[in-house]
């Protein structure tokens, strides 16, 4: 709980020290004018219920955005890829998910759009956040063991995101690439029957669905992210265009 607290009040801090909004001032007490009421900014940020957003939860549960000023608007979106688009049509101002590979052509682009913050990271000696499961007959029946055991099979992913990074990592452990699979990009909700049903063999997944996956009792860890990618900077806070740019018009507490 005090990592979280932690996590949600660096959070905060990052986007007042872009946004330039200042830290209220302190009145005389024989000041005969109250304090004016300080107007808020509104911020759109993409949010989920993934538990990595746990932190910005808290954050606005405990009321550290409106003691500076800052009114968040949270967009319920569960796919970072069409998060990432509203931040460059600046439809959100903030992007809070995964790394994929269109953030760097983003930023290459657009250089006013900045990387701010760490959302999450993968070392070894942490726990398993990511990892690659298969089914657990197949694994069981020796069909599945390895990652080449894995080839010309459907496997659940996004290429362009940490989970297809971390299957491409496996997979090159065996000469393979993603090319040698079928890429499924089943959504979340459905990984639990696709695996009941044996219409998929396996899924490189994250928190909370692989909890998930491992508590319906029909999957087997294969790999894990921690063992092959060893330090990896999965998550990320970006700001977009008009938040860096549009700073000095922001309102500031007195």
């Amino acid at each position: 709980m005090i990592i979280k607290k932690l996590f949600s009040l660096v959070f905060v801090a990052v986007i007042i020290a872009s946004c330039g909004i200042a830290s209220p001032s302190i009145q005389p007490e024989d000041s005969p004018t109250p304090p004016l009421e300080p107007s808020l900014v509104t911020l759109r940020m993409n949010i989920s219920n993934n538990t990595s957003y746990g932190p910005i939860y808290i954050a606005e549960s405990e009321g550290f955005f409106k003691e500076f000023g800052i009114q968040m608007e949270f967009i319920q979106i569960n796919k970072s890829p069409e998060a990432l688009a509203l931040l460059v049509s600046g439809d959100i101002d903030i992007y809070a998910g995964v790394l994929l590979s269109g953030i760097l052509n983003v930023i290459s682009q657009d250089p006013t759009i900045k990387v701010v913050a760490d959302r999450g990271h993968i070392a070894p000696g942490g726990c398993t956040y990511q990892a690659i499961v298969v089914r657990k007959d197949l694994f069981d029946s020796g069909m599945i063991t390895s990652a080449e055991d894995l080839k010309g099979l459907p496997i659940s992913l996004t290429a362009s995101g940490p989970s297809g990074f971390m299957a491409s990592s496996y997979l090159a452990q065996a000469g393979l690439s993603l090319d040698d699979v079928v890429i499924s990009d089943i959504p979340n909700a459905a990984l639990v029957d696709a695996f009941n049903n044996e219409t998929l063999p396996a899924s490189s997944s994250a928190e909370p669905v692989l909890t998930t996956l491992m508590d319906a009792g029909n999957a087997v860890l294969l790999a894990k992210a921690e063992d092959v990618l060893g330090v990896y900077q999965s998550g990320l806070m970006v700001f977009g265009h008009w938040t860096m740019l549009s700073y000095r018009t922001f309102p500031t507490l007195h």
